[in-house]
């Protein structure tokens, strides 16, 4: 499952990207809704686990199929360029001495990065 914390404190919150192009953690608690953003005012430390990336099965098959239509044997070695999708797992340590492990995909990904400076 991507974008959602999948253990430790807020597990199964689901992770977004808010107005202010900041990541946050988000569920209901109850009937209140639970927002925590994703910044340095509230973790402490994270560390990059794992990253997987996978080649989309559809994107293949489309890409080779015209391009060898187009291209002849040629268009075949444009099926190896078809879009990588990833999935980022992130150990947060937060400021209030919780941990939660994340998995995020590569645009969220992006986000933290650039939100954590």
């Amino acid at each position: 499952m991507k974008n959602y914390v999948s253990t430790g404190d807020y597990a199964h919150f689901k992770i977004s990207i808010d107005t202010k192009n900041c990541l946050k953690i988000s569920a209901l608690n109850g009937w209140k809704p639970l927002t925590i953003k994703i910044n340095p005012e509230t973790v402490d430390s994270y560390e990059l686990i794992g990253e997987e990336s996978h080649t989309s099965g559809s994107s293949a098959v489309g890409r080779a199929a015209v391009s060898s239509f187009l291209l002849g044997p040629i268009g075949v070695a444009a099926a190896l360029s078809a879009k990588k999708k990833g999935i980022h797992t992130i150990g947060i340590k937060w400021k209030d001495g919780g941990k939660s492990i994340i998995e995020i995909d590569d645009k969220l990904y992006k986000t933290f990065l650039s939100s954590m400076f």
